[in-house]
């Protein structure tokens, strides 16, 4: 009888793990409604029966037409009321959150002493406030479903300072910075039975893309820029305008972060690289060695050795 018992147990115990398998990805990635985060959640609704997407816009509506087996849902990530809700609804209707994809962001650019505290405050509370909230709001789902995997697009300059990016390139180390840490932590915690929570955070690296991201960009005012900023500030706009009309396609960044959700691997880079030959191109031009895949930026417990 007990044997009986125990094989029925194990029999249903094997199909709550295949049903929990077979599940589709509940993903939510944020700033779908343009660039890299509508060609993401276009390439993911492609594949309903992998991926469960939903997706976040603030200003302009979306048609529905243009965003088909995708849920969009409302959300200014300034406001943490509705950053609550949206998980909230999420959590409600699917009893689980697999991804967050944290892509909305934009971009302030210019010498820091030109910018206004009204610039340097929206840039680090979008990029940065709004980012680390929605983690904290999603890492309680993830851990109750023992799955989850985190997300941030980041940039390169998050790697390296950049020129007359100042406060942009500060709220992306922010980000690295903050993921590092907790990606130290969330990659080897277990549960009271000793099972790992697997759980995980990254974070993704593209250059320029061509994107509409200078449209929601903002730059210091045209007579609010002194003599011996001019040539630089001139030079650096023009750099600009020719990487983002030359940059990645949003369709290439896309498939990066795709398999960065496919990959269940229990080894992860960290640091992930939308495009190759960047590395070469910081050797070759400012001598700079980049560690392309973080590594050395989070701090990992090394495997105790056993004794013969």
């Amino acid at each position: 009888m007990r044997n009986s018992v125990r094989i029925l147990l194990g029999i249903i115990l094997t199909v709550i793990q295949l049903t929990a398998i077979a599940q589709p990805k509940v993903v939510l990635v944020t700033g779908a409604s343009k660039g890299i985060g509508k060609a993401l959640v276009l390439k993911l609704a492609e594949s309903p029966d992998l991926y469960k997407v939903y997706g976040t816009w603030n200003t302009t509506l979306p048609d529905p037409k243009d965003f088909p087996g995708i849920t969009m849902l409302k959300m200014d990530q300034t406001r943490y009321v509705e950053i609550q809700q949206t998980v909230g609804i999420i959590r409600k209707r699917e009893k689980r959150l697999d991804v967050l994809v944290n892509n909305a962001g934009m971009g302030v650019y210019g010498p820091l002493e030109l910018l206004t505290e009204k610039q340097i405050r929206k840039q680090f509370e979008i990029n940065v406030i709004g980012p680390l909230l929605l983690m904290k709001e999603v890492l309680p789902v993830m851990r109750e479903n023992n799955f989850g995997r985190l997300l941030n697009v980041s940039s390169l300059a998050g790697a390296v300072g950049i020129p007359m990016m100042d406060v942009y390139s500060g709220s992306k180390f922010a980000i690295e910075g903050t993921c590092a840490a907790m990606e130290g932590y969330l990659g080897v915690m277990k549960r009271s039975d000793g099972t790992p929570w697997n759980l995980s955070c990254q974070v993704v690296e593209p250059g320029y893309t061509r994107t509409e991201f200078k449209k929601g960009a903002d730059f210091p005012g045209a007579n609010e820029v002194p003599g011996y900023f001019s040539k630089s500030f001139q030079a650096f706009e023009k750099r600009l305008e020719e990487g983002l009309s030359r940059g990645q396609d949003p369709a290439e960044v896309a498939e990066v972060i795709k398999a960065a959700i496919d990959d269940d691997s229990g080894s992860k880079v960290f640091r992930i690289q939308t495009r190759q030959g960047v590395t070469r191109y910081l050797k070759e031009h400012y001598g700079i060695t980049l560690d392309t895949t973080g590594a050395s930026l989070v701090i990992r417990p090394v495997p105790v050795m056993q004794k013969k």
